[in-house]
Formats: C-alpha cells, sequence, structure tokens
C-alpha cells in the first residue's frame, strides 16, 4: 500500500476523537500502527487519570483476518461482536438487527472469545493498557486486568484456561491472564514490538509475533506449562499476522515490506525459505483442511500450497484489500477491499476471483459465522456493518451500529 493509501486509511480510522481507534483479526500495515501508537500516546497524556475498560483481542487471527469463535452447532444462530467507538454492539445472525449496547472503553482493541462462546475480552489499545470480560449471555462487564502498555495481540488457549495479551512498544511482554479467575499472571519477556499471538492446536507452545524496533521481525515461541520463551526464530521485515495449520505443524507469517510469507516449522522452530506473493501482505487465512493458505497482498491475493511451500499465480482483487475469511466449508475466500467497497468471493477450488460484492463504504475487517450462512464485514465510513448471504453471494442491507465499527468477532 502506498502512501496515500496509507493516509486514506488512516484518516478514515481515525476521523473522529479520540484519535486512537484500533482496527483488527486485524492486520493493518505497519506504518499505520506506528502513526495509531503515537496519537495515543498524545491523547493519553491528557487523560492519564482515565480508566480504561478493554475486551479481548483477535487474534488477529483476527482480527482484520481470521474471526475467532466458539463452537457451533449448524442450526444454531450466531451473534456478531462490533467494536465501535466505546461499545461493542451484537448483532443477531436471526434478526441481523443490532442488540443492547455495551459499554467498554474510549479506547477498544480487538475482540477475542473463548472456545467456549461464553466469554469476549477487548483489550485497550493505548496505556495503560487493560483487558476486561464481557459475559456475552448477559453482557455484563467484568472487572478490567491490568496488563502492559500498548497492547495490541490477543489469543485464547484452545483449552479455554488463558489469554495470552502481547503488549509493548519498546520492551515487550507477553501477559498470560487466567479466564478462571480473571487474574494476570506474571508477564514473560518477548522481544520489543509483540504485535500478535498464535497457539498449536494442542495448546502446548505460543508463538508470539514481533516487528522489532527496526522493522524486521521474529517469532517467538513460549513454553505455555512453563511461561518459558525459547530462542527468536528470524521472520522478514514488518510481520504483520501469522496463521497456524490444523494439525500444528507448520507456522505461516505475512512479512508486509518483505512481499514475502515466512513458513516455520514447529518441530524444530527454523524458519524455511521466505515464500514471494508480491506488494506489502497484510492479512492471511488457512483453509479448515490446511491444504492452501491465501496470502492479502497490495490488490493481489496469493494461494500457497501448504504440501510444497510454492505460491499459485495471483488472485486480481479490488484495490487496498484489508483482510479475508475463509468459509467452514474451505470452498470459498472472501477478500475484503477498503478502496472500491467490495468483497471479493474466491474459490478455493480454481482460485479463482468471482463477482465483487459491493458494501458499504469503508469496509475494514470480515467474520464468517460457523454455519457458514453469513458473512458480516464492518464498514467504518458508513458506520454500518453490511451481511453478505453467503448462499448467493448478495449483500443484505446495512446495518446501523455506532461511530465506525472496525472489529468483529462471532460467537455462538
Amino acid at each position: 500500500m502506498d502512501e496515500t493509501s496509507l493516509r486514506r486509511l488512516l484518516d478514515a480510522a481515525l476521523a473522529h476523537e479520540p484519535p486512537m481507534e484500533p482496527i483488527a483479526h486485524r492486520s493493518l500495515q505497519a506504518g499505520f500502527r506506528l502513526r495509531r501508537r503515537r496519537r495515543a500516546r498524545n491523547a493519553t497524556a491528557s487523560i492519564a487519570a482515565a480508566a480504561l475498560i478493554a475486551v479481548a483481542v483477535p487474534a488477529l487471527s483476527g482480527a482484520l483476518g481470521h474471526p475467532l469463535a466458539g463452537p457451533h452447532g449448524p442450526t444454531d444462530a450466531a451473534t456478531a461482536y462490533v467494536e465501535n467507538g466505546s461499545i461493542v454492539t451484537p448483532i443477531s445472525e436471526t434478526t441481523n438487527q443490532p442488540g443492547t449496547s455495551i459499554r467498554t472503553s474510549r479506547y477498544p482493541g480487538p475482540i477475542a472469545i473463548t472456545p467456549d462462546g461464553k466469554t469476549a475480552y477487548l483489550a485497550s489499545g493505548t496505556t495503560p493498557g487493560w483487558v476486561t470480560p464481557i459475559t456475552i449471555a448477559t453482557g455484563a462487564v467484568g472487572r478490567s486486568i491490568r496488563v502492559g502498555d500498548f497492547p495490541d495481540g490477543l489469543a485464547v488457549s484452545p483449552d479455554g484456561k488463558t489469554a495470552y495479551l502481547a503488549s509493548g512498544t519498546t520492551r515487550g511482554w507477553v501477559t498470560p491472564i487466567s479466564t478462571a479467575t480473571s487474574t494476570a499472571g506474571q508477564p514473560i519477556k518477548v522481544g520489543s514490538n509483540p504485535r500478535a499471538v498464535v497457539f498449536t492446536p494442542d495448546g502446548t507452545t505460543a508463538y508470539v509475533l514481533d516487528q522489532g524496533n527496526s522493522g524486521w521481525g521474529s517469532v517467538i515461541p513460549i513454553n505455555v506449562a512453563t511461561g518459558t520463551p525459547g530462542k527468536l526464530i528470524k521472520v522478514g521485515h514488518t510481520p504483520m499476522v501469522m496463521a497456524m495449520t490444523p494439525n500444528g505443524q507448520t507456522l505461516y507469517v505475512a512479512n508486509s515490506g518483505s512481499g514475502t510469507v515466512t513458513p516455520i516449522s514447529t518441530g524444530t522452530n527454523r524458519a524455511g525459505q521466505p515464500i514471494n506473493v508480491g506488494t506489502g501482505p497484510v492479512a492471511i487465512a488457512m483453509t479448515p483442511d490446511g491444504k492452501m493458505v491465501y496470502a492479502v497482498g497490495t490488490g493481489t491475493v496469493t494461494p500457497i500450497s501448504t504440501a510444497t511451500n510454492t505460491p499459485g499465480p495471483p488472485i486480481r482483487v479490488g484495490g487496498e484489500p484489508q483482510a479475508i475469511a475463509i468459509t467452514p466449508d474451505g470452498k470459498t475466500a472472501y477478500v475484503v477491499s477498503y478502496q472500491p467497497s467490495t468483497v471479493t468471493p474466491i474459490s478455493t477450488a480454481t482460485n479463482t476471483a468471482q463477482r465483487p460484492i459491493k458494501v458499504a463504504a469503508g469496509p475494514a475487517s470480515i467474520a464468517i459465522t460457523p454455519d457458514g450462512k453469513t458473512a458480516y464485514v464492518t464498514c467504518s465510513t458508513a458506520h454500518a456493518v453490511t451481511p453478505i448471504f453467503i448462499p448467493a453471494n448478495t449483500a443484505g442491507p446495512p446495518i446501523k451500529v455506532a461511530h465506525r465499527p472496525n472489529i468483529i468477532a462471532i460467537a455462538p
């Protein structure tokens, strides 16, 4: 993404006061993150006494990226949780109407949901850092948990017992949080600028993406049982997001500054040969069968075979793509493009783009319900969420929410 495009996206995301509004599963360019943190510091200096409430981060996995969701039966209706300004708005898949807003922080960050679908977490995106649990059944906001400054990446362990929150801009930390007691454990020192966390499917290891202060990034494995970090694994320049294969054998890291994706063997914790995927990959998603990973760059999506780690021909999508999500059956990837306000379906069988779907202005992130029937797209400029009905690939009427929705996660 060039400077003009980055400025347009930054202005759209920061057009209101307070000026910092993180976008998720995220996956914005490093320049956006740096500007966001700088502006957040300035805002914080004038409101140092303000209490901040937060609820958990996606991951980037979410983030502008793959949604986090709990178990979900095919006949159940899901709820989309949308962060917009200082509130979280639930949207029922059954009615496609917003529910009662949940008041959170003036500086909310990405959302993560426990595997059982009972609790959502939201992290503040500034200093001091906080994480606050929200009980999904009642919408009750729990007591906030103090964590490191500028939290920017969070994941919940597969057993749902622990949340790992990455924070810091010059000194990096990961704070483990007990979901049973909502208390923070001893912070774990990792790198200098951690941005994301991914667990192995068996929950034994957490991998932390660190952008570093120079832009050349690394990934640090943490032994979850002992809280001990391992030797850092060097990756490319400005790493943005990660995706893990379902068997837990390979971690893929998208490096925006290098135009590459780095595969890491979790068995040896060694990086493989970087895979060239074009300019500025900012989002990544894995098919449920683990056979393909898709890297979203500037105007294209590159499919990568996980069996051979070779890229296929780039697939053209709309300008300024921001996020990607794949249906539970693995048949279709949906790519959000900010500039033309479209979502492009891609057939994973043929790796061909289908007709773009027009959505409301300023799309930023996407999440798909576990039954695979609906995708929800946050549209920050339109102050709305656009539902896409997957069987027909048609957009429904935009659902109006509060100011500039950016982050979304799905719960049963």
